[in-house]
């Protein structure tokens, strides 16, 4: 996806070339939460990451991308809620059994949530936690765009962009109840870009484009986009009231 935009600019143009980044606080769709899930339920029990699984492509599904994922998710949930106990999804592992564990995300990733049956067996090899929390990563899209903009001068100045736009949904499941009791899908899109000042003049242009060819930048890297949303997923759960002031 490619745009060209022309704008006018009251100031002069930055004389650079630059790689910076833009962005925007995530946006939650399609939240549920069930009253029995609060801050004095969270507080007094157990939370754990089930997993971090995607329908987004081989690469974001990978073993690496998955552990690396969830790394982010559990640092998201202590920093956000130090007090809370977080298990990670290695000891859900273990507890579960890696064929076990591994037939969940299976069931989580094609159907973006977990069933009944699925459910009591959890909770029935997971006694000593309340909560589990899954993870999908259901879009991972990058686009570009071109901008050129004039100041009062004149002077032309392109900017290349890449973005990446990132889309994942979660449940927070109760084992004592055997139900998901939160459920939500936050969207987070950052930018990278160059920016160029156009030379003036034929000759001038034609040298720039030999010298200077301009380049898109890559795009952000995904766990700079999924950070954000753990953030964003970790401080809309339950909290006290006076951390809210």
């Amino acid at each position: 996806m490619r745009a060209t935009v022309v704008a006018t600019l009251a100031g002069g143009a930055l004389a650079l070339s630059a790689l910076a980044d833009c962005a925007t606080p995530p946006r939650v769709f399609g939240l549920r939460h069930d009253p029995t899930f609060t801050y004095q339920s969270l507080d007094s029990g157990r939370i754990a990451i089930g997993g971090v699984t995607s329908i987004a492509g081989d690469a974001a599904h990978s073993p690496s991308m998955r552990v690396r994922s969830e790394s982010l998710l559990i640092n998201s949930l202590r920093e956000t809620h130090p007090r809370l106990q977080v298990a990670s999804a290695g000891a859900v592992a273990a507890e579960l059994g890696d064929e076990a564990h591994g037939e969940l995300l299976e069931r989580y990733q094609k159907a973006g949530e977990l069933d009944s049956v699925s459910l009591q067996k959890m909770s029935a090899r997971l006694p000593k936690l309340r909560y589990v929390v899954f993870a999908r990563i259901d879009g991972d899209v990058t686009d570009s765009a071109e901008t050129v903009t004039t100041d009062s001068t004149g002077k032309e100045q392109t900017e290349l962009s890449r973005w990446r736009t990132m889309s994942v949904a979660f449940h927070v499941y109760d084992m004592s109840l055997r139900r998901s009791v939160w459920s939500g899908q936050f969207t987070e899109r950052k930018k990278s870009s160059h920016t160029y000042d156009e030379p003036r003049g034929l000759v001038a242009a034609v040298v720039g484009a030999v010298l200077d060819p301009h380049r898109y930048p890559a795009p952000p890297a995904q766990h700079k986009v999924l950070r954000p949303i753990f953030d964003a997923f970790a401080g809309s759960l339950p909290q006290s009231s006076k951390r809210r002031m």
